[in-house]
Parts: C-alpha cells; structure tokens; sequence
C-alpha cells in the first residue's frame, strides 16, 4: 500500500521494536486482573509462526504472561493500529489486499481488527510477513468476530456483555509486559443498533469496558463505538481518566471515520501512568483503493475505501522519567 492510498506518511524509524523474548511465570490473580468481571471471561488462544499457542485454562493463561526488555534501551513508542474492516462483499478482496499491505509496511505493534469475518482471518494468514510478526488471536466464535494482533506475547482473554447484547458482542483483551511495566490492549465492537434500542446496551457495554480496564494502570480501549463522539449521549459513559487520543490529531485532521455519515464511532482511548500520548494520531484509508484511483470515498452507496470506516493509527510514548 502506498502512502498515497492510505494517506498516511512513513512511520518513523525510533517506533521499531526489539524482538521477541521468552514468557515468564507470574502470581498476578485473574480476578486482580479482570475486577469484578472475571468470572465471565474466557481464555482466547493466539497463533504465532503458523502455531498455536493453546493457553488451556485460565490459570495456564495468566502464567503465561510475558516480559519484553532489551538489553541496552527501553522501548520508546509503540504504535497502535485499529480498522473496522467491514465485512461487506463488496470489493472485499481488493479491500481485504490493502489492508492486509497496510499491515505488512507499518507493521504497528499492535493491529485492533473489527468486523473480521473467515474470509478476511485467512487472508491475513497467507501473509508471511504477518504470520511471523505478530501473535494473532483466534477469536472465531461468532461468524464476525474483534481480533488483536501483538508484536508481544500476550495472555489474552474475551469478556461476552451478557445479557446486555443481542449480537453476540464482547471485549476483547490483551495484556502483556513491556519495560517490566503491565500494558493491556483491548478492543470491541459495540452493539450496532439504532435509537433507544441500542443507547442502553452501549452504555452498558461501555460500563463493562471500563470495569475491566480500571484495575489496569497502562491500557487502551479502541474500535468501533457506534455512537458519534459529539452528538451521541453515550459519550457520557466514557471514563473521563481516558485520553480521547483524537485530542492530539493534528488541524486539518478529519473529524469523522464513519464515511457514508462523516460520524466520529471509532475510537482510541487511552490511560498510562507509565505511556503518554503523542501528537501522532493519523487516519487510514483517506484515499480510495486503487481500483478507484482518484475517485471520492462515497457516492451514492458506493464506498471507495479499504472499508466504510476509516482506520486510526497512532502511538504513546515511554515515560523514562517513571522507570
């Protein structure tokens, strides 16, 4: 994918990270690490290089948790990528192609995928440059599912918003350790329905979210809200120690990801005590794919793009102050 297809310029080199190293054994208790909603959670198994990772129990899962340092350095920034992808047949597999690219050139360290469907999991894994940089979550158990890919092992789990859902939807969350400090990654797709239907079951949802993610010092919350950050009321479900990291886009910056209604519904959030946000904060997919070089995004109810969302990529930064 070129920048001009995506509209995003070349990652900085400083955002590179260090290879992989071995797991550790930790004592961390599950419902420490999940608050009050542990007892709903359920272990997700991950792939790596073509393997999977089985986590087996809970307990196995959170053993499992993994420490990445290097040698002479911390880690400086880590990248974040999240992209609805849409699940939509139409170009999919045009679609599908430049996503997946967008992936393999950036390589953020973490990738945030919603709406991912069979056909677009087993795209992403014919690409061996993915397969082998990421540990990617088999999350397979509705026909659309959220998925996390890591640079960093990671335990990763999945809590269902039962009873407050009618389309199967849940949080999806990945934790690991990275300068000997915990830092969890999650992501979801909130329910999709319209009105007083859906206003309830996001608020609920988000309830959730922010439940699990407060016993977390370092973490993020990113994906597909379905509400508009400033004409829904459900932005008053948001926990306010979050960073809304579209704060830090740059002027100019589009205020929407939603294309057919120019909506803002996805979403980075974030709360660090050892990470703070940077002003990088950019918008994928601001060009249409290739078949349609030089077309607009939407026209009629024809969207251009790698998906009828923009994705959001952006990074945090390593406070070397609090180490």
């Amino acid at each position: 994918v070129s920048t001009q297809s995506t509209g995003l310029q070349n990652t900085p080199p400083e955002y590179c990270t260090p290879p992989l190293l071995p797991f550790f054994r930790t004592t961390t208790k599950f419902s420490k690490l999940l608050g009050p909603q542990h007892q709903r959670a359920r272990p997700i198994s991950v792939t790596h290089e073509g393997n999977t990772i089985k986590t087996g129990t809970i307990k196995s899962l959170i053993n499992r948790l993994c420490v990445n340092k290097t040698a002479d350095k911390k880690v400086k920034y880590l990248t974040i990528y999240t992209q609805n992808i849409w699940f939509d047949r139409q170009d999919a597999e045009q679609r599908f192609d430049e996503i997946v690219s967008f992936i393999e050139e950036y390589q953020p360290d973490f990738v945030c995928l919603q709406e991912c469907i069979a056909a677009f999991l087993a795209r992403l894994k014919q690409s061996e440059i993915i397969t082998r940089t990421y540990y990617i979550s088999q999350n397979t158990e509705n026909w659309y599912e959220v998925q996390i890919l890591s640079k960093w092992p990671c335990q990763v789990f999945k809590i269902p918003y039962t009873p407050y859902t009618v389309m199967g939807r849940s949080l999806l969350v990945a934790s690991t350790v990275i300068n000997g400090s915990p830092i969890t990654i999650s992501t979801t797709h909130l329910e999709s329905t319209h009105g007083s239907t859906g206003f309830q079951p996001r608020c609920e949802q988000m309830k959730c979210v922010f439940d699990v993610l407060k016993t977390h010092p370092n973490s993020m919350i990113m994906g597909d809200f379905n509400f508009d950050a400033v004409k829904d009321p459900e932005e008053k479900a948001i926990d306010k120690s979050f960073v809304d990291l579209f704060s830090m886009a740059h002027e100019g910056t589009l205020d929407y990801t939603f294309i057919p209604r120019k909506d803002r519904l996805d979403r980075m959030l974030f709360r660090g005590k050892d990470w703070e946000v940077t002003n990088h904060y950019y918008l994928v997919g601001t060009k249409a794919i290739r078949k349609y070089e030089g077309m607009s995004l939407f026209e009629g109810l024809k969207v251009r793009s790698m998906s009828d969302h923009l994705g959001i990529i952006s990074a945090i930064k390593y406070k070397q102050e609090t180490r």
